[in-house]
């Protein structure tokens, strides 16, 4: 499965449904190779971002800013100067709706409910 989603729950699932593995959209050509070569030697692959999540989750660990993918904290840094979805797309080159979908993927890995305290838990006060 090649996919966009960095949730658990959608790992899980795929998994459960029959898919030998889970690759991130924005793997490189390389990377695509490998897991490619690892599913056909009969073997599961997983990404390692979405490996270490469900570590964590079976670990039972708290969510940090250390989950945050390496976009998600370019995000964060620039909520945490207080731009708006669109300046950030602007900023990162990306769709506003891209920005979005970080910023719903933060706040679930964060466990907030909103920007500002997204924005507060980033800078080591929430």
């Amino acid at each position: 499965m090649l996919t966009a989603s960095e949730e658990i729950d959608t790992l899980l699932g795929a998994l459960q449904r029959g898919a030998m593995g889970y690759v991130l959209k924005g793997v490189g050509s390389r990377g695509l190779a490998k897991a490619i070569r690892t599913i056909l030697k009969g073997s599961r692959y997983v990404s390692p971002a979405m490996s270490a999540k469900v570590v964590d989750v079976s670990l039972d660990k708290e969510p940090s800013k250390n989950s945050l993918t390496p976009r998600e904290r370019e995000v964060m840094d620039l909520v945490g100067e207080g731009l708006s979805n669109k300046h950030i797309g602007l900023r990162l080159h990306l769709q506003e709706k891209t920005v979005k979908h970080h910023m719903t993927q933060i706040l679930t890995k964060l466990g907030v409910s909103n920007r500002t305290e997204a924005a507060l838990r980033w800078r080591g006060r929430g």
